[in-house]
């Protein structure tokens, strides 16, 4: 599904005042993600920022691509991936610690 990099509208995640309605729009403002990836974008912009987001989309991280796994329980959880299969999550968080 198509997701807003910044919010289409006031109030929403990532919003930028600055944007030109046409500019909010654009499809070149969007990123390809999964429906669940889009929510957790959505619901996590501290950590899901702008600047991630801008660098998925131009480092073609592929949008979307994501691993499924299920528990004994029956509940699934997915994960955002790269294409070469690392965790996006954990690299975020090397980075961020080998940063600090």
């Amino acid at each position: 599904m198509a997701a807003h990099i910044t919010a289409a509208w006031a109030g929403g995640p990532r919003y930028d005042p600055d944007l030109l309605p046409e500019e909010r729009t654009n499809p070149s403002h969007g990123i390809w993600l999964c429906q669940n990836c889009a929510k957790l974008i959505d619901n996590d912009i501290v950590r899901f920022g702008i600047e991630l987001l801008l660098k998925w989309k131009y480092t073609q991280l592929a949008p979307g691509v994501h691993r499924s796994t299920k528990s004994a329980d029956g509940s699934v959880a997915t994960e955002a991936v790269r294409p070469n299969g690392n965790n996006l999550e954990e690299e975020e968080i090397k980075k961020k610690t080998e940063n600090a």
